[in-house]
């Protein structure tokens, strides 16, 4: 009986040490990995700096603004020479010269040339003589026999750069150009033209 109380003291004594040793594990495992850890959160700031240039990105040059007192480069028609009673047979083949009247500011030479004929009797209508040619144009053809109707009437041509009809006369850049009229007929119909167009024939 005293043997078999000693063996029972014995095994409750080994389960208490062996429960303790788990408390001990446990509470250590507890203290160095939390049961709930929060989520690391990562910084956006990163993400909020301007991108820093990379070698093979491409950069814009903004050109220096002109001098304010330079004047805006006007068209100065060559072709025709005249700029007066200037009659034109539709179906021809119709050049358009001009040069400049000054230096373009450094960064404001045109990009590109337009070059438009609008009838007097439809101002809502433009003929695109040009689109987007070269900067350095200075000569253009018209060739009438390829539109599908143009009228006969007065005409008026216009000259300007990548900004448009709309562009805004600036110091050293070239001023829309809206100054030569001429007219335009069928052979039948000259004398329908007014009688200041039918002074000059241009074929």
């Amino acid at each position: 009986m005293h043997l078999l109380s000693l063996k029972t003291t014995l095994f409750v004594v080994f389960v208490f040490a062996l429960l303790s040793s788990l408390r001990v594990s446990g509470s250590d495992i507890w203290k160095r990995e939390p049961q709930n850890p929060q989520p690391t959160s990562v910084s956006s700031q990163a993400n909020t700096s301007p991108a820093s240039p990379t070698s093979s990105g491409t950069s814009t040059s903004v050109p220096d603004p002109p001098d304010p007192n330079s004047p805006a480069i006007l068209v100065q028609m060559t072709e025709p020479a005249s700029a007066k009673n200037i009659l034109y047979k539709i179906g021809s083949n119709i050049t358009f010269g001009w040069k400049y009247s000054g230096d373009f500011a450094s960064g404001y030479a045109p990009k590109s040339i337009n070059v438009f004929a609008q009838s007097s009797l439809d101002q809502n209508n433009y003929y695109t003589i040009a689109a987007n040619a070269t900067g350095n144009t200075t000569k253009v053809i018209w060739i009438t026999a390829t539109e599908s109707s143009l009228p006969m009437a007065t005409y008026r041509l216009y000259i300007c750069d990548e900004r448009g009809l709309t562009g805004v006369p600036m110091p050293g850049a070239l001023s829309v150009f809206s100054g030569l009229q001429f007219g335009m007929y069928t052979p039948r119909g000259r004398t329908d033209l007014p009688a200041v167009l039918l002074a000059r024939e241009r074929t």
